[in-house]
């Protein structure tokens, strides 16, 4: 009598589990999307607007500022690796005037990192832009783009190569 009305009491939680708020299963129906044959081709509007010459004359400013300051950074850096060369333990003057050089090269390193954020926003301010940007207007950005972006990472590699030259 007990092992029937043990088996019916552990059962019965076991019925609570299926309850009709349960969601129902997706529909294995076609989509409308599945209907459409992807062998088709696609129309595309090909957007043959020209350059947009404000936007033109900001990448020509974001380019020569860019540019400036890379060659500012290329006439700093070998006085920073020589200093970095010679530093000695930390904290001794040869290290304080290594750092200082290597603090130096960061900072003229500034308005080129400022003109390659800039380039981001105008790249950001572009695809979040109603207004579609012409084909143009994109390859003019992606071409600033990848010129100050190879620049930033030599940059990147002289500063990280200083510094590590510094540490010892």
């Amino acid at each position: 009598m007990i092992r029937p009305l043990l088996a019916i009491l552990l059962i019965l939680p076991l019925a609570a589990c299926e309850t009709s708020t349960m969601q129902k299963e997706p529909s294995l129906a076609r989509r409308s999307a599945e209907s459409i044959d992807p062998r088709l081709p696609v129309d595309v509007a090909v957007d043959s607007r020209p350059l947009d010459p404000a936007l033109a004359a900001r990448l020509e400013a974001l380019l020569t500022e860019a540019r400036n300051a890379a060659a500012a950074f290329a006439a700093a850096e070998p006085v920073a690796r020589a200093k970095a060369a010679s530093s000695g333990q930390p904290e001794s003057e040869s290290w304080i005037a290594a750092q200082s050089a290597l603090a130096e090269l960061e900072r003229t390193r500034a308005p080129f990192t400022r003109a390659l954020g800039d380039l981001d926003a105008l790249r950001a301010q572009s695809a979040r832009s109603g207004d579609r940007a012409s084909a143009a207007d994109v390859a003019a950005l992606e071409a600033a783009s990848a010129d100050l972006s190879s620049l930033s990472e030599r940059q990147a590699e002289a500063l990280d190569s200083i510094r590590a030259q510094i540490a010892g």
